[in-house]
């Protein structure tokens, strides 16, 4: 019994690691090819109708115009927010760099560190929030198409182009934190009625490089797609999205998604619109440098009378996965967050880690440290179940007690196990021990483990978030692999004073084992949840020994004969184990 539920918990154990190791993540790439795209994530929410955090300032830089005077020259508009710099272009009245300006968003370090920009790509073709027409009679340019810049503030931007058939103004304003909205007019300049279909897209590009993940943990630049339609998001894999897929109906947002920050363009108020995803080797699918990866939010077709005009307003947010910013942009975001795990139903799963994460934050408030915040949070757990470890504890040592009783059974019956388990039974129920009493309680426990795991795995708060000395970062590997080193001694403390009726081959494999078997997979995991490991491994070794204080030694129990066997009962097990 102790067995097969010692060896059932370390499989799980393992598998709940390994299933959540290889879970989604995304961050974002350098160094692209030139005719391919630095990476941009996507995704949506209602922006906040609010004015910005603090007032921007706008700068106009104009390029030289092409060859032979061919195009009209590029303006650059920049504008700066608290959260990022902006800078749009003419080429398509699209957003060519948004650089994140909090000091823990940056790439590299020391000197190298640069400021994530979370448009990734560099062709004109594929610059995020470019406008297109699906279907319909507008005669607009699917590829280069160059805007006059009508109007600047400290806080937009208003871009224009006019054609045979239609003009199109698109006027970007600076809205909430992370949030921008995107005011599209659509002018029909025939002399004939005309129907459209506006998209807005955005593109994200990431090298092959930048997605190859290790056997215990996946590239945190690998990306993915996420749409709410009909009051639920869906999360799309890279191989979800190879042909595209589309979500129609009452699309909330729609974008493209990495484990810390998103990307996402969301219509305003009640307006319908369709989500599109799809994603694309490139430069081919037979010598392919990276992924590009595209989203769009198409809405419904409109006719236009001769001279009459319509708009689209889009929220976009562009910045990092964080609740309480996601919910301010409001729109659904406040669900993009996926706290999914192949180990728990989402009904559990997601009240849990968000539970997990707000006291974490409240700790967090109180230290003005994210790793003390983590040993903080630690503790209250232990805590917490501390009436559930006792009981589980106990009934361990009870069983531990009843060992020589066991291997006596185990003696007298070798080869009929449902006698031996009639009789291990009547030794329970005679020293009043419940054999599941040690597995009930790790039961109860397991969730709440999965749910801490992966919220310190997939929180935007712990990216780059410092502790002490050279841990300036709780969301990468340990690089001396230190913490993980310590973890594994004290693992080996913990299984040496854990008791167990194992016999002593099995009891030498678990000592060894499971020391091991974690501090391999905490040598590549964020230091953050090995921290967490080891201070939950110390305050394990520290219940149990307050725990057994003052508990007789083992030796000492009682050693009440094990249940009486019939006459003849062994001969006949042995006889019908030679039979067998």
């Amino acid at each position: 019994m102790e067995k097969r539920t010692t060896i059932a918990v370390v499989v799980a154990a393992a598998i709940a690691l390994l299933f959540t190791v290889f879970g989604p993540t995304i961050m974002q790439p350098e160094g692209l090819p030139a005719e391919g795209a630095r990476r941009g994530a996507t995704k949506t929410g209602k922006a906040a109708k609010t004015a910005p955090r603090a007032e921007a300032r706008s700068e106009v830089r104009v390029a030289p115009a092409t060859a032979g005077g061919a195009r009209p020259a590029d303006e650059r508009i920049r504008l700066t927010t608290d959260e990022a710099h902006l800078e749009f272009t003419s080429r398509g009245a699209s957003l060519r760099h948004y650089r994140l300006r909090n000091s823990r968003f940056r790439r590299g370090e020391g000197e190298r560190a640069r400021p994530i920009d979370l448009v990734s790509t560099e062709r004109e073709k594929w610059l995020p929030l470019r406008i297109g027409f699906r279907e319909g009679e507008i005669d607009y340019p699917q590829g280069d198409v160059d805007y006059a810049v009508l109007d600047r503030s400290d806080r937009s931007v208003l871009f224009k182009y006019s054609g045979d058939d239609v003009e199109v103004r698109k006027r970007f304003t600076v809205g909430g934190p992370y949030t921008l909205w995107l005011t599209t007019s659509v002018r029909n300049l025939g002399d004939r009625s005309e129907a459209h279909r506006l998209e807005v897209q955005s593109w994200s590009w990431v090298k092959n490089s930048d997605q190859e993940s290790g056997m215990f943990r996946q590239s945190p630049w690998i990306t993915g797609g996420v749409c709410n339609h009909g009051g639920e998001t869906e999360h799309f894999d890279r191989g979800d999205i190879w042909r595209e897929t589309g979500k129609a109906g009452r699309v909330l947002f729609g974008g493209i998604e990495n484990i810390y920050f998103l990307f996402a363009m969301g219509p305003s108020g009640e307006a319908q619109a369709d989500c599109r995803l799809d994603a694309d080797q490139k430069p081919s699918s037979a010598s392919p440098q990276g992924t590009l990866y595209r989203a769009s939010l198409g809405y419904p077709q409109r006719r236009l009378a001769p001279g009459q005009s319509t708009v689209y307003r889009t929220r976009v947010y562009i910045g990092p996965k964080q609740r309480e910013l996601l919910e301010h942009a409001g729109m659904g975001l406040g669900n993009a967050v996926d706290y999914s795990t192949p180990m728990l139903p989402d009904v559990i799963a997601y009240p849990l880690s968000r539970g997990l994460l707000f006291t974490l934050k409240k700790f967090h408030g109180l230290v003005g440290n994210w790793g003390l915040a983590i040993i903080l949070l630690t503790v209250i757990i232990k805590l917490l179940l501390f009436p559930l470890t006792a009981k589980s504890f106990r009934s361990m040592r009870e069983m531990q007690r009843l060992k020589p009783l066991i291997d006596e059974i185990n003696a007298r019956h070798p080869n009929d196990k449902d006698i031996k388990n009639q009789k291990m039974m009547e030794l329970y129920k005679q020293h009043k021990i419940n054999p599941f009493g040690g597995c009930l309680p790790i039961l109860f426990q397991t969730p709440i483990w999965i749910a801490l795991y992966t919220m310190l795995w997939r929180g935007v708060e712990l990216y780059r978030a410092p502790f002490f000395g050279y841990y300036t970062d709780l969301s990468s590997a340990d690089p001396y692999f230190v913490l993980p080193l310590i973890l594994g001694v004290t693992m080996f403390v913990q299984q040496k004073i854990t008791p167990t009726t194992m016999d002593a081959a099995q009891q030498k494999m678990m000592l060894y084992f499971m020391p091991i078997m974690f501090t391999v997979f905490m040598l590549f995991l964020p230091a953050g949840l090995c921290l967490y490991s080891l201070v939950n491994s110390l305050l394990t070794i520290g219940q149990q020994r307050l725990l057994y204080r003052g508990q007789p030694p083992i030796s000492a129990a009682p050693t009440a004969s094990a249940p009486a066997v019939a006459p003849g009962e062994g001969r006949q097990s042995r006889r019908a184990g030679r039979k067998r």
